[in-house]
This record gives structure tokens, C-alpha cells and sequence, in this order.
């Protein structure tokens, strides 16, 4: 239970690090289009290169998982990460940049795939379902204090700190989990890799349309999320004439509502179940979408509200995250890894069609993101429906 217990504590940190890597630098991403004489939509293609590289990764960091065991998986896939972030830090084109970027998320990617894969080997059945969404509830930290620390790390150092900084926390964790990281694969007689075995894997878990559909509609409300990450700095520093660290600190503040929604996600599993929990956040989520169109249509564009809106709309996936991710996971016994690769994939492919659809919409108006927005809680609220349609017909 110790060594389970530092292990998590691992994978949070390693979490953290790479998921700040998207949120920590948002606030400096008006001063980085200055600094790199391009227009804002160009810049904002470094969120979706991210998302880009880690796409391309995925399916292998799966199959290392399951074969070689998590911790050196995780372990290279951080490593490549780190190299991504000192790329990004030593900067001096846009394309660098660019590459920078990709580096890291063929590497970031590697903490969800094998972290969450490795949480599950830890804790099977419902217990897994509650520790996921504690985890949820101490990792949002990052996106809660990356963008408030990233806008004064910016004021103080310019954007490269934030940089340096994600490459010296990222260094730490490495050096961490080679002492520390248990491996619970490693007790398991692993078997040769080959071709043929690691298609006839993936095949097994694209077929399953439970997983799938657990997995598609948490990816909705989080291209949503990202989409309103890509657009929203712009149209603080243009519609409301924020600098960047006070556009950092109202960032993180709607982050708050997320811990709240991780925190709630665990209690109401107890209460009402995976499922029903799973409900509840998509209809959270969608009070807060509607309220954001609503505003947008009236032109209360005010800070408050705007806020506390998207206030509603990240509590809502906060409480979808755990319980879907969990369900999802459990499906599988011998392929965890896989699945768990294939769950980062749809994801990250959402994330970054999120960071996509962010970089082509008006930056000075909050109508197209609320509409967007919309459009995912609905997505997301009929593939819950289907899903329990298949469940009451079995």
C-alpha cells in the first residue's frame, strides 16, 4: 500500500508537470506573438502541435506499456518531454518553437497513457473510480496556479521563464520516479513485442463502443475547455485590456471551480454511481455553456459572469472526468494499457481540435465560443443516452 501510495504521488507530480505545460504560458501568448513578429492565429497553432505530437505517440507508449512495464515507459516518454521544453525555452524562430512543442507532446503523453493504466493495476473496481477522481482533484492544481504563476513569471522573466521553469520541475520528477516509481507490471511475466500481437490489441479496444463512447464523451466537453483556453487570453487583453498576470490570475480562478467538481465527483459516486454522475456533470456543464450564450447574446460582457459561466462548464467536466475514465478502463483486464493509450489518443485528438477551432474563431467576440461550447455538451449528453441504451439492453 506504500509503495502505491508513493507511486500515485509520482504520477500526480509527473500529471501536473506536463499538463501545466498548455496552461503555463497562455497568459504570455500576446507578448510570444510580439516577440515573434506573427499574428495571433499563428501563434495559437503551438497549443494543437502539442497536442499534434502526443496524437503520433500514443498507440506506442500503449504498447510499451503492457509489454516493458510503466515505469521506464513513463520514464523515456518524460525524458523526451524534457528535451521538448528546452527547445521551447532556447527559442529564437517561431518554427523552433513549433518543434519544441511537437517534442513535448510525443513525450507529455506518456503520463496519461502509462499513468492512468498503472493507477488502474493499483486500484481495480470502484475504488479505482474514487482514487481517479481524487487524482482529479489534486492535479487540477496545476491548471489552477499555472496560469496565475505563469502571467508573473512572465512580468518578472519574460516568456522564456515559463519555459525553464516546466524543464527544471520536469527534470525533478524524472530523477524521482527512477529512485522511486514502482512498477506493479513488473511482478508480470511480459511477453515479446511484436507487430501483429499490438494491432490485434488496439483492434480489441476500438471495437468495444462502451469504451469508446465513455471515453468520446468526456473528449466533447474537454475540446470545449481548450477551445475556450486558446481563445479566452486574447479576448481578456482586447475586450477588457488585461495584462498578463491579471489575465493569469482570472484564468486560474475558474480552474477553482474545477478542483470543486473533482472533489464533488468522488462523494457522488458513492451516492448515485458512475453513471448517474457522469449526468449530472455533462447537465453542469451545459447550465454553463447556455448562461455564456446567454450573456453573449445580451452583451453582458462582464468579467464576473463571464467567469463564473465558464465556471459551470469546468465543474461539469471535472465531475465527468473520473467516473468515465475509470468506467472506461475497467473494460479491459489484460490490455489496460492500450485502452488506456487509445483514451489519450481520442483525447488528445480533441484537445486538439479544441486548440484548432480555438485559433479560427474571433478573438473579440465570446458568441462563437459559446455556441461551440454548446455543441459539445450536446454531443456529449446524446452519447450518454445511447450509452444507457446499451445498457438497459443488455
Amino acid at each position: 500500500m506504500v509503495i502505491a501510495k508513493s507511486s500515485t504521488i509520482l504520477i500526480i507530480l509527473a500529471f501536473i508537470v506536463t499538463i501545466i505545460a498548455t496552461d503555463i504560458y497562455l497568459p504570455s501568448l500576446p507578448d510570444m506573438a510580439i516577440f515573434f513578429n506573427c499574428s495571433p492565429d499563428t501563434l495559437q497553432l503551438s497549443i494543437p502541435f502539442y497536442m499534434v505530437g502526443g496524437l503520433l505517440s500514443t498507440p506506442i507508449f500503449g504498447i510499451f506499456s503492457d509489454h516493458f512495464g510503466r515505469k521506464w515507459t513513463i520514464i523515456g516518454g518524460l525524458g523526451a518531454f524534457i528535451f521538448g521544453s528546452f527547445l521551447c525555452f532556447e527559442a529564437s524562430s517561431l518554427m523552433m518553437l513549433l518543434i519544441g512543442r511537437f517534442i513535448q507532446g510525443i513525450g507529455g503523453i506518456a503520463v496519461p497513457v502509462v499513468g492512468w493504466a498503472a493507477i488502474q493495476d493499483h486500484y481495480p473496481g470502484q475504488k479505482g473510480a474514487t482514487v481517479m477522481s481524487w487524482m482529479g482533484c489534486v492535479v487540477s492544481l496545476g491548471p489552477l496556479l499555472a496560469p496565475s504563476l505563469g502571467g508573473y513569471i512572465d512580468t518578472a522573466f519574460g516568456w522564456r521563464g515559463n519555459f525553464f521553469f516546466i524543464f527544471v520541475f520536469s527534470l525533478c520528477v524524472i530523477v524521482l520516479m527512477i529512485f522511486y516509481l514502482s512498477d506493479h507490471r513488473g511482478l508480470i511475466q511480459k511477453k515479446k513485442l511484436n507487430a501483429s500481437e499490438a494491432i490485434d490489441s488496439y483492434t480489441v479496444v476500438f471495437k468495444n463502443k462502451k469504451f469508446l463512447t465513455y471515453i468520446i464523451l468526456y473528449s466533447c466537453l474537454i475540446c470545449g475547455e481548450l477551445c475556450y483556453l486558446t481563445i479566452i487570453p486574447f479576448f481578456f487583453q482586447s475586450s477588457l485590456h488585461l495584462t498578463s498576470d491579471f489575465i493569469g490570475i482570472y484564468i486560474s480562478s475558474v480552474s477553482i471551480a474545477y478542483i470543486a467538481g473533482t472533489f464533488l465527483a468522488s462523494r457522488i459516486i458513492q451516492y448515485v454511481g458512475v453513471n448517474k454522475s457522469i449526468l449530472i456533470g455533462i447537465i453542469v456543464s451545459l447550465f454553463g455553456a447556455l448562461t455564456l450564450l446567454f450573456l453573449s447574446f445580451l452583451q453582458l460582457l462582464f468579467l464576473t459572469p463571464i467567469l463564473l459561466a465558464i465556471g459551470f462548464y469546468m465543474a461539469g467536466a471535472a465531475l465527468v472526468w473520473g467516473p468515465s475514465t475509470s468506467a472506461a478502463l475497467q473494460l479491459f483486464t489484460e490490455k489496460k494499457g492500450a485502452a488506456s493509450a487509445v483514451r489519450s489518443l481520442v483525447i488528445t485528438a480533441a484537445l486538439g481540435v479544441g486548440g484548432f477551432v480555438g485559433s479560427i474563431l474571433d478573438d473579440f467576440s465570446i458568441k462563437p465560443l459559446a455556441i461551440f461550447l454548446v455543441a459539445m455538451c450536446i454531443l456529449s449528453l446524446s452519447l450518454y443516452f445511447y450509452l444507457e441504451q446499451k445498457n438497459n439492453n443488455h
